[in-house]
């Protein structure tokens, strides 16, 4: 599928569940805050891979640097462009074996979010759980899909929203990955911007 690749690009990202700010002083005699990595990251990169025929594909990859998935995690992907779904994995270890497993309730479409105040609203995106065995390592995972760009796109973003439980109990209980977490601290995101082949060539 992607042997006609004209252009790869990737950003990177480590997504921080727990941190500690840090005030370190400029040169300028005023301090800048800072946030060193606690207990539990994930690190989170999005690559995009244009086509000379103005195709494109994106793969977002997550791992755990440190920490776990413990219950049922939850992701959903959305962009500037339609996102067209082809697969993903999940893939771990246990006991020095490697394995990889389909990733929980992974879908495309509408999704029906409740905000903060009650409402409902609607959005397409790429959405999945995230779950894997008890006292399994190197927990990480990716989602292979198409951007569906128009001949006149230059510019585009996608958003990676990882949302990370610390137990199991929630009142009432939803789906993680259909919870709208805008405003909690059980979300990260990562946000990263694509440029097409008539963008590079324009601005050459």
């Amino acid at each position: 599928m992607l042997q006609d690749a004209i252009f790869v690009e990737s950003s990177k990202e480590l997504l921080m569940f727990d941190y500690k700010e840090e005030n370190i002083k400029n040169d300028l005699g005023g301090y800048t805050t800072t946030k060193k990595p606690g207990k539990n990251n994930l690190e989170a990169t999005s690559i995009y891979i244009e086509l000379k025929d103005n195709r494109m594909y994106a793969l977002e990859y997550f791992e755990w640097k440190d920490g776990s998935a413990y219950w049922h995690d939850g992701f959903a992907i959305s962009g500037s462009e339609k996102l067209e779904l082809i697969n993903g994995k999940l893939l771990y270890e246990k006991n020095g074996i490697s394995y990889f497993a389909s990733i929980p309730r992974l879908k495309s479409g509408m999704v029906t979010e409740s905000n903060l105040i009650g409402y409902e609203d609607q959005a397409d995106k790429i959405t999945g759980a995230v779950n894997y065995p008890f006292d399994s390592d190197r927990q990480r995972g990716y989602v292979f899909y198409r951007v569906d760009i128009r001949k006149d796109v230059w510019l585009g973003c996608n958003i990676l929203n990882y949302t990370h439980y610390s137990n199991p109990f929630r009142i009432p209980y939803s789906e993680t990955e259909q919870n709208n977490l805008m405003f909690s601290d059980s979300l990260r995101q990562h946000y990263a911007n694509f440029a097409t082949k008539a963008y590079r060539e324009a601005n050459e």
